[in-house]
């Protein structure tokens, strides 16, 4: 943009190669503003009295534009498409074109010769067919199409020099011809051909079907002779599953009927626990879990434990504890539930040929054990894991385990905690492992958990002793439901009778 100060004082603007006065009342005429883009690095503009306008420009160059009312006749300006070519360089007739989507992008060269400042000649264009408005006036000589649909066009381009003249309309005509793919004959011969296609597929599918069916027929009468053969051999080997089955069925049950010999019999149990229950569930035919009761000197020691596995396993576990339970009460001056573990775990360790290496085997017990003084009605707990609950006036009292097992652990041995309780008339006392709350089961299939059991033992506890464990049971089988037992379960309720003063 440009500012020239006209020796009459009049300020003109040049934008875009157009003059204008910006402060003047009778401004010149348009048409003689016009020829100011005529006149290149004008100096100074002088209008005279008959308002002929004075142009010194360039070096030192003198013009003068008369002032006339008469308008000059307009030049005729002609326009052309000198060249059509696309980015492959083929090159089209401007007349008439057949063009396919391959020949996107096309570019138009046009020109328009006048030889009065050829460089502010400007073009304008439309697509008949596409577009309803002409583009703006531009001095762009290049006219760029990246793409149009399938369909008939004109392209309509005009010129106008700077005398504002403007041309009559070049036009070319072409032809957007759509793919094969959407023509109608491609249907139809695409239609025709997948009729064939599915005519010529069926007939080799009937013919491999009747090929396959014959094929078939020979081999199911191989197979089923095979397969005869085979069901032969595996009732014989069904038969023989069964015979070892019953005989391994036969030993285990066998051990169980050693496993429940060496439990102390019930008879023992009332005369020593005159208010108790035993929720006894084995896993499978033998158990890991075991209970075991003896008396010595005025005291009755009641040991209820969980050996490492399930099963036969656990049972020779279950045995080894046992035995060793009653070794120890026979041939050693114990005092306390604490000094009683710490022994059992030397004597288990032993037992077990456990070092402390790790190819060592890992086999433990968990286990609860009380000493219950009927002179001085007190109670001596000490636990490997497993805990000891005492209910009394409504609340639960709990007195953890220590949490490590009987048996190799892999942090230091220390001596087993030692508790001692005193008892009132009417405490009820249970031991217990953790089958009954590990157990899977419920609505959501979850474990049946710590709190629920601490809530359920609140909810029977003032019951009878056999009432208690009807409960228990039928708790325990609603749980369950359709779900498999997971583990050996054992619960020993004992209820400290009224005898026993309560201070």
């Amino acid at each position: 943009m440009r500012y020239i100060f006209s020796q009459d004082g009049t300020i003109w603007l040049n934008k875009n190669e157009n003059w204008n006065p910006l402060n003047r009342k009778n401004e010149l005429e348009s048409k003689q503003i016009g020829f100011l883009k005529l006149f290149d690095n004008i100096i100074h503009l002088y209008p005279d009295k008959d308002k002929n306008l004075w142009i010194m420009y360039g070096n030192n160059q003198l013009s003068k534009v008369l002032y006339t009312d008469s308008l000059p006749e307009k030049e005729n300006i002609r326009v052309f498409i000198k060249e059509i070519s696309n980015s492959k360089g083929t090159r089209f007739e401007a007349r008439q074109m057949r063009l396919n989507n391959s020949d996107f992008p096309l570019k138009f060269k046009i020109q328009a010769p006048f030889f009065i400042k050829p460089e502010l000649t400007e073009y304008q264009y439309y697509i008949e067919g596409l577009e309803q408005d002409s583009m703006e006036w531009s001095s762009d000589k290049e006219i760029h199409i990246p793409y149009l649909p399938p369909n008939n066009y004109t392209l309509h381009v005009r010129a106008r020099n700077v005398f504002n003249n403007e041309s009559n309309d070049f036009t070319s005509n072409f032809i957007i011809v759509p793919p094969i793919t959407k023509r109608p004959w491609f249907y139809i011969i695409m239609g025709l051909s997948f009729l064939f296609i599915l005519y010529f597929i069926m007939q080799l599918r009937a013919k491999k079907l009747l090929n396959d069916k014959k094929s078939l027929e020979s081999k199911v009468e191989i197979r089923t002779k095979e397969i005869a053969r085979q069901k032969e051999e595996i009732e014989k080997q069904k038969e023989v599953l069964s015979n070892q089955k019953e005989e391994i069925t036969s030993s285990i049950s066998y051990g169980k009927r050693i496993q429940k010999a060496i439990f102390p019999p019930k008879e023992i149990l009332r005369k020593l626990l005159p208010e108790f229950f035993i929720l006894f569930r084995p896993r499978d035919i033998v158990s890991g879990d075991f209970y075991w009761v003896s008396e010595k000197n005025d005291k009755i020691i009641i040991a209820v434990a969980d050996c490492t596995g399930h099963g036969v396993p656990g049972a020779f576990m279950s045995i080894l504890g046992h035995t060793l339970l009653g070794e120890i009460a026979n041939n050693y001056p114990i005092t306390t539930a604490g000094s009683f573990l710490n022994k059992l775990r030397t004597k288990l360790k032993s037992a077990l040929h456990q070092t402390g290496k790790d190819t060592d085997t890992k086999d433990g017990i968990d286990m609860s054990l009380c000493i219950i003084d009927k002179k001085e009605n007190t109670l001596q707990y000490a636990g490997a894991y497993n805990p000891l609950y005492i209910i009394r006036n409504d609340k639960l009292l709990i007195k953890k385990g220590d949490k490590m097992p009987i048996g190799i652990h892999y942090i230091k041995e220390v001596p087993f905690k030692n508790h001692k309780i005193k008892l009132h008339a009417g405490d009820v006392i249970y031991l217990f492992t953790d089958g009954y709350i590990d157990q899977f089961g419920g609505p959501r299939n979850k474990k049946y958990k710590i709190v629920p059991f601490r809530k359920l033992l609140l909810k029977i506890h003032k019951k009878k002793m056999y009432e208690q464990k009807r409960s228990l049971g039928r708790e325990l089988n609603k749980w369950i439901d359709d779900n498999e037992q997971v583990d050996d379960i054992l619960i020993i309720g004992i209820r400290i009778p009224a005898d026993i003063p309560s201070k």
